[in-house]
């Protein structure tokens, strides 16, 4: 379904949000639940449309109720935006530092 590694538009797309890593050793497959949260996080409205167009709402969804990472404000729109109770979304549960 979805090709494993990031094209060179797809890298120049989201080099800003991995920083910290090589692009190049991002794969979709692999490493799905990472960029989630990345453009979650981040995401710039150009980062967004192209999550929303690669990945799955089972896949966003799965992301949004499993993940630690991800800052309470973004969390909380996507809830809202698939309709997720609040109680099932992990960080929104959590009382953190970061939060």
């Amino acid at each position: 379904m979805q090709k494993n590694q990031l094209s060179s538009e797809e890298r120049e797309l989201l080099c800003n949000l991995f920083w910290d890593v090589a692009v190049d050793s991002i794969s979709i497959g692999r490493h799905t639940h990472f960029i989630i949260e990345r453009i979650i996080t981040l995401g710039n409205p150009e980062q967004v449309n192209w999550m929303l167009k690669k990945f799955t709402a089972e896949q966003l969804i799965a992301v949004l109720k499993s993940s630690k990472n991800l800052d309470r404000k973004g969390a909380n729109f996507w809830a809202v935006h698939f309709g997720i109770p609040q109680e099932e979304v992990l960080c929104l549960n959590n009382q953190s530092i970061l939060n």
